[in-house]
């Protein structure tokens, strides 16, 4: 049996500590006199409420936004993996392939008819095609059925979600 812990804390935010994570959700390198200025509050105050964020670990890191397409990754696409029968070791291996791959922005547990869903993205069809085949030649026991959408245009990522 696999055990997940749950948190059972929820952090209340006000509409200043709001607009600090929306803020610093576009621009992490933003610096807090140009936060202050914007909401009308002394650096201080916001120095203090990214800390208390922080801590509170609302705010658990920064990072760099990364435009996929200046990369060369202009293809995106879908994947619905159904889980069939399989040994544990298997699966687990499966699942951590394609979790460390490059390709995989965003990989999903989900309810339904798919066990898995996986946000890829690549430089071409082909690459997608590739990504694939090698998925049904070396796990075709692992994975029973998938199904995939190409992405026509990306208009939200999950990292832009602002409570």
């Amino acid at each position: 049996m696999i055990s997940q812990s749950v948190k059972t804390h929820t952090y209340s935010i006000d509409s200043i500590d709001r607009k600090i994570l929306e803020l610093l959700a576009r621009d992490s390198s933003l610096p807090t006199k140009k936060i202050a200025d914007y909401l009308g509050v002394t650096r201080q105050t916001v120095s203090a409420r990214i800390s208390r964020l922080e801590k509170s670990n609302v705010i658990r890191g920064y990072r760099a936004k990364i435009d996929y397409e200046a990369l060369g990754y202009s293809t995106f696409f879908l994947l619905f993996l159904k889980i069939g029968r399989f040994e544990r070791q298997s699966l687990e291996k499966a699942l951590q392939e394609f979790r460390s791959s490059p390709h995989v922005l965003l990989d999903v547990s989900i309810t339904g008819e798919w066990d898995v869903m996986q946000l890829l993205a690549f430089r071409n069809t082909a690459e997608y095609d590739q990504f694939i085949s090698n998925l049904r030649t070396k796990y075709g026991d692992v994975f029973k059925d998938t199904k995939s959408h190409a992405i026509l245009k990306i208009f939200k990522f999950p990292d832009d979600f602002i409570p």
